[in-house]
C-alpha cells in the first residue's frame, strides 16, 4: 500500500472507532438541552400558577382576546408568552450564542414543544389555588379536549407530543 493509502485507511478505521463516543457525546447534550428546557417550563408553570390563581388561560386578567373557535380563545398574554418570548429565549438565543445549525434548532423546537405540554400540565398539579382533581374537560374548559375512550387529554397535548417526538425521530440527527 502506498503512504496514502495507509493513511486514509487510519484515518477512516478511527472515524468509525471514535463515532459511537461522538454519537453517545451527541445524545448526551441532546438530553441535558431537553432536561434543561424541561425544567424551566416546571418553574414557569409554578410561577404562572401563582400569579393567574384558580382560573386559567388569564381569565381573570386584563388583556386581549382572540377567538379561535366559538367557545375557545387566545389571549395576548399567552401569544406573547408561547410564541414570541420562549421561543427567542429558548430556540434563537442559544443559537445567537453558538452558532446557527439545523440540528441545534430542531432539538430546541422539540424540547420546547413537548416542554410546553409539561409546562400546561405542571400548572394544574403545582397551582396552590386550584385543586389537581379539576384537571378534566368540565372544570377546565379554555381549551378542547380529545377524548379516546375512558381517558380525556386536552388536544394540544396530542398534537404537540405528536410533533415534537416527530422532530426527534425524523429530525434530529
Amino acid at each position: 500500500m502506498a503512504g496514502r493509502e495507509v493513511l486514509a485507511l487510519v484515518i477512516l478505521v478511527r472515524i468509525q472507532v471514535s463515532e459511537p463516543k461522538i454519537l453517545k457525546k451527541m445524545l448526551s447534550k441532546h438530553l441535558e438541552i431537553f432536561l434543561l428546557i424541561q425544567l424551566i417550563m416546571v418553574f414557569f408553570a409554578y410561577s404562572e400558577a401563582v400569579l393567574e390563581g384558580e382560573e386559567g388561560w388569564a381569565k381573570d386578567r386584563k388583556c386581549w382576546r382572540f377567538q379561535i373557535t366559538c367557545s375557545h380563545d387566545y389571549t395576548s398574554y399567552h401569544i406573547i408568552t408561547y410564541f414570541v418570548v420562549f421561543p427567542l429565549a429558548l430556540i434563537v438565543l442559544p443559537q445567537l450564542l453558538v452558532g446557527f445549525s439545523w440540528n441545534l434548532t430542531w432539538v430546541l423546537f422539540g424540547s420546547y414543544l413537548i416542554g410546553t405540554i409539561l409546562e400546561d400540565f405542571m400548572w394544574f398539579v403545582l397551582n396552590p389555588a386550584r385543586p389537581f382533581s379539576k384537571w378534566n374537560p368540565i372544570d377546565t374548559y379554555w381549551y378542547p379536549w380529545l377524548k379516546i375512550g375512558r381517558i380525556s387529554i386536552p388536544l394540544a397535548y396530542t398534537v404537540k407530543a405528536i410533533a415534537g417526538i416527530a422532530i426527534f425521530i425524523y429530525l434530529v440527527k
